[in-house]
């Protein structure tokens, strides 16, 4: 597993130029990715390196938006240096680059995968699959029609709850 130090990043125009020193050679590689679905866009060119101090130019798209830096050996891309950039005009901002692994981040999204996709299957379990899930009066008859069957001993199967 590599390990990254003294990792320092300066944004140029639509460029980050990242530096940072690393305890192992081989095959160096950079991905972007779109931060709000995962989605990746495209993969920088790979270059071999050497143990010690390195040097990497990470071209950003010139189109606004949000844009999530990945760099690592090829491989073994475990363990990575993270940026999460914006490009606004003609420029990009960034967030202070960090090592993270592949797992702390899959970890990371579980929370909300697992929300929506539980909600997913209750709504359509009550019926309200074509129904607006954030409507508080159809939320709140649900709730008290459930609470009105339990109370009173009714057994209702939800998979046949017509709204």
């Amino acid at each position: 597993m590599a390990r990254f130090d003294a990792i320092q990043a300066t944004a140029v125009g639509c460029t980050i130029q990242l530096r940072f020193e690393m305890d192992s050679g081989g095959v160096l590689g950079w991905q972007l990715f779109d931060p709000s679905t995962g989605a990746f866009l495209y993969e920088g060119e790979w270059r071999e390196i050497k143990s010690g101090p390195v040097d990497v130019l990470v071209a950003l798209p010139a189109e606004e938006g949000r844009y999530r830096v990945q760099v690592a050996p090829v491989a073994d891309r475990t363990r990575y240096i993270a940026i999460d950039a914006r490009v606004a005009g003609d420029k990009a901002e960034m967030d202070v680059p960090r090592v993270v692994s592949a797992a702390s981040e899959r970890l990371q999204r579980f929370p909300a995968i697992f929300e929506a996709t539980y909600s997913a299957v209750m709504r359509a379990k009550l019926g309200l699959v074509n129904e607006d899930g954030n409507d508080p009066a159809l939320v709140a008859e649900v709730a008290l029609d459930l609470a009105h069957d339990r109370r009173h001993g009714v057994r209702r199967s939800l998979q046949t709850r017509v709204p």
